[in-house]
Formats: structure tokens, C-alpha cells, sequence
């Protein structure tokens, strides 16, 4: 389904058609798509010459941030399919990994140089600020001029979009890799949302809510 199309589901399910509106950024950045290129080449060259300086703010914490959700199918179904033959004899696995490292750290620096470049060109032209003017702003990275209500647990270590949230016997709901789960999978039960293919938390098997 459709990011879109899910996030509307979603409100109707709130019961919230008509009072939360669901907004596209790319029709917002649509409607101003020709004063973004024209700004394009002249902020490239400055992000570039930051970017190279290493005075980028935040650049390592940006392509740390991308780089968790870089797509790594290729480079995990070649490791699959290594361990699937069954040994792994003559096959230097160390250089592996160092270049599966890499092609990830490469992959997400690019990607992050073109997000600081978007950022900065939406920033430059205030396209958030005109599109909604009377807007309060809200983030999940705190920032001046946002707020940002905190949204997990004190020992959750990753970013809320880039795991699955666990509830705990205590009631604690913390966010971990859905690896965690795998790798203990008959002590957590999956919750679903109606017609979700995949599920939307885990639960610890024994909590008040599994038994209910």
C-alpha cells in the first residue's frame, strides 16, 4: 500500500477526517519547483565546498542517521547465500565485510550530501514557512523554532523509524532492532493493524495487554 495512501487510512481510523489533513511535500516542492533550480547549482557549490572542508555541521551524525536506512539487500543476501553453502572455507570474510562497510558508508555520505542540499535550498527559500504560514513546527530531532515531544523510552539506543517498538512486562515500550526480536523470537508476540502485512510492535510475551 501506498505511504500515502496508508497515512490517510490511518487518520480515518483515528477517527480524524477533517480536522488532520494529510499534505504531500512533493506538491509543495512542485509549486515552487522553478526557484529551487534556479538556487540548485549555486547551492551545490557551497554545501560541496563545506562538505569537503569537513565544516559541514552535524555531517557525521547525518551519515549515521541515512546510512541505518541504506539499502543493504543486495549486500545481505550475498552473506545469506555464503552462509547457505554451508562453510566458508577460502573466503577471506573479513575483506567482505570491509567492503560491505564501504559501499554502505559511500552510499549514505552521497545521500546525505543530497538531503543537506534539499534542506538547505527549502531552507534558503523558506518553502515550509510560505506554504504554512501560521504553522507550529514540530520534529522528531529537536531544533530551534520546533518542538519535539519526546517519543521514547530513556533506554531506547536507535531512532523510533529505524526499529520496531517492544512493550515490556512492565509497560516500558522501547525501541530495538526487529533483529533483537529474531534473534529471541518465541519470548515476544507480534501485534498487527488491520489488513498490515507486517507488524506494527511486539509485545513481551506475559505482559497484562498479551493476555487481555
Amino acid at each position: 500500500m501506498p505511504y500515502g495512501d496508508n497515512v490517510r487510512k490511518q487518520i480515518d481510523l483515528l477517527g480524524a477526517r477533517g480536522r488532520i489533513q494529510a499534505v504531500d511535500m512533493h506538491d509543495v516542492m512542485q509549486a515552487r519547483s522553478e526557484e529551487l533550480a534556479s538556487i540548485d547549482l549555486a547551492v551545490r557549490e557551497e554545501v560541496t565546498r563545506l562538505w569537503a572542508s569537513n565544516r559541514f555541521t552535524h555531517r557525521r551524525d547525518l551519515v549515521r542517521a541515512l546510512r541505518q536506512g541504506t539499502e543493504t539487500t543486495a549486500i545481505s543476501a550475498a552473506f545469506i547465500e555464503l552462509n547457505k553453502r554451508g562453510g566458508l572455507d577460502g573466503v577471506d570474510v573479513a575483506a567482505l565485510l570491509r567492503e560491505a562497510d564501504e559501499i554502505l558508508e559511500e552510499r549514505a555520505d552521497r545521500t546525505a550530501f543530497e538531503y543537506a542540499v534539499l534542506l538547505t535550498k527549502l531552507r534558503e527559500l523558506d518553502v515550509l514557512g510560505r506554504a504554512f504560514p501560521h504553522a507550529v513546527r514540530g520534529t522528531v530531532h529537536p531544533k530551534p523554532g520546533q518542538y519535539s515531544p519526546r517519543i521514547k523510552d530513556d533506554a531506547t539506543r536507535i531512532s523510533p523509524w529505524h526499529g520496531v517498538a517492544i512493550e515490556h512486562l512492565d509497560g516500558r515500550i522501547v525501541t530495538e532492532y526487529e533483529a533483537f526480536v529474531y534473534q529471541d523470537f518465541e519470548q515476544y508476540e507480534a501485534v498487527f493493524v488491520a489488513g498490515d502485512e507486517a507488524p506494527f510492535f511486539y509485545r513481551r510475551r506475559g505482559t497484562p495487554s498479551a493476555s487481555a
